[in-house]
């Protein structure tokens, strides 16, 4: 598993370096998808919020928790934070990018006629 306070100190070539900056961002990426992916199960199957679940007030206690652990463990939850943040923000829910991004799709898919506000009703 995958911890934000275990970090360790690492010397690498730069093109080495960046190598693996890109396979532990893609780990992270999938690790958080899964992890949303799981808590939406769980809210469904239940029908209450997970008591792992929080919001800007826990977000500051994490945050609280991470400073004290160092910069190297605030900058990954900081992150960890952006990559949730991503995850969420392109679910095709209108009121959030990914809402306009299917309208987008869409358009495109229709070789770029818009849509309408009579065919969205």
């Amino acid at each position: 598993m995958t911890s934000l306070v275990d970090i360790r100190d690492v010397k690498l070539p730069f093109f080495q370096a960046l190598g693996q900056a890109y396979h532990e961002t893609k780990k992270m990426t999938v690790l958080t998808v899964t992890s949303f992916v799981k808590t939406i199960g769980k809210l469904v199957s239940s029908l209450e919020v997970p008591s792992d679940i929080g919001g800007p007030v826990q977000i500051a206690v994490y945050t609280h928790t991470f400073v004290q652990e160092g910069l190297f463990a605030l900058v990954r939850f900081a992150a960890i934070l952006s990559l949730s943040l991503a995850v969420i923000n392109i679910l095709p829910i209108p009121a959030l990018d990914g809402g306009r991004f299917l309208f987008v799709l869409i358009e495109v898919l229709r070789g770029g006629k818009r849509i309408s506000a009579r065919q969205c009703v």
